[in-house]
Formats: structure tokens, C-alpha cells, sequence
């Protein structure tokens, strides 16, 4: 095969995969939530991962690829009553819903999906400074660890009733409805955004 055929069919193979924008909410920097996705992404074959904190960048990219097989995902904590009111956060929610993200929440910080993959949710149970929350990166790469974090971030939100995802005004109102009940609780959706991906 010459290199300009082989070249004309990698990059047809590229324009294949599944595309999906993941917008990690808060400050910039270098964030936790961004060296996992691109530790997750290095195995993936299907599916390409572009983690960013700036939401114009996707624009900016969607604009610029215009492909069809693209999706946008927002990963954000409640911290309700830390830097959140329960207003503000709707409000939030709100505004990613109209402009066409699915939002998966963690409560109370992401910390609660890694620890996930460690043991299991209970409150207050664990924290960024625990030895297995940094030195466990190449274990973002296992499946099979990956499929029992699912496991147990996605039965959690089950027992809670709580919405797989948040992409409509229905979701929205049964994750606030269904909040009250669960706020001192530790839960995270991101389970349910590995599982279409992994």
C-alpha cells in the first residue's frame, strides 16, 4: 500500500470514532479529573476523549470538524453550600441542558468516582491525601477495575434514584427532587458516562 493510500485510510479510520468532549467544571489548571480521561483515553480504539476546562474550545472544535458522531459532556461536583447554593447550581444545570451537554455529577467532589474504584461508598470514608488516590494512575487503564467502580457508583445512584445523567428539564428535576434525600450522601454519575464509553 502506498503512503498516501495508508495515510487516506488512518485518517478515514479517525473520522470513524465516536468523539467525545468532556468539560471539566472549575478552575483551570492541571485537575485530577483531566489526567484520568486522558489516562482512559490512551486504550480506548473506538472513541476518542478530549477532556478540557474551557468550554470554548469545544465550541471552537465542533465548529471546525463538524462531525456528526460528536458528543459533549459536562462532569461537575455539587459542593452545594461550599462555593454552590442549590439556585446556583440548578441555574448551572440549566444553562449546560440548553446548550446541549449531558452533565454527570459527583457528590460531593470527583474524588468520590476514584474512590469508586477502591472500596466502597461511605461517608467521609476517604480523601485526596489517601496513598491509593495518587499512586494508582495506571490502574485508570484496567477494564475490569473500571467495570466494578460502575458497579458501584452506578448501584448507589439507583438505591437513590437518581437520573443516569442530566441532559433534559425532566432529569434535572428528578436529580433536585430526588437530592434532598441523598445530599450527605456520597454519589456520582460518572459511572454511568465509563459505561458508554468503556
Amino acid at each position: 500500500m502506498s503512503k498516501s493510500r495508508e495515510k487516506q485510510k488512518k485518517q478515514n479510520l479517525k473520522s470513524l470514532k465516536e468523539i467525545i468532549y468532556v468539560l471539566v467544571e472549575g478552575r483551570t489548571g492541571n485537575k485530577s479529573e483531566t489526567t484520568y480521561f486522558n489516562c482512559i483515553n490512551r486504550s480506548l480504539t473506538n472513541k476518542v476523549i478530549k477532556p478540557t476546562t474551557k468550554k470554548n474550545n469545544i465550541s471552537r472544535e465542533m465548529y471546525r470538524t463538524k462531525k456528526d458522531n460528536t458528543y459533549k459532556v459536562v462532569v461537575c461536583d455539587t459542593d452545594i453550600n461550599g462555593t454552590h447554593s442549590l439556585e446556583t447550581f440548578t441555574s448551572e444545570l440549566q444553562s449546560y441542558i440548553k446548550n446541549g451537554y449531558t452533565v454527570y455529577i459527583s457528590n460531593t467532589s470527583w474524588e468520590t468516582w476514584i474512590a469508586c474504584h477502591f472500596k466502597n461508598l461511605l461517608p467521609n470514608d476517604y480523601d485526596k491525601t489517601e496513598e491509593w488516590y495518587s499512586s494508582h494512575e495506571n490502574i485508570w487503564q484496567d477494564n475490569n477495575v473500571i467495570k466494578k467502580a460502575i458497579q458501584k457508583s452506578n448501584k448507589v445512584c439507583d438505591r437513590f434514584a437518581l437520573p443516569h445523567g442530566i441532559s433534559t428539564s425532566d432529569d434535572l428535576q428528578t436529580f433536585i427532587r430526588e437530592y434532598e434525600d441523598c445530599n450527605n450522601q456520597p454519589f456520582t454519575m460518572i459511572g454511568f458516562l465509563m459505561q458508554s464509553i468503556i
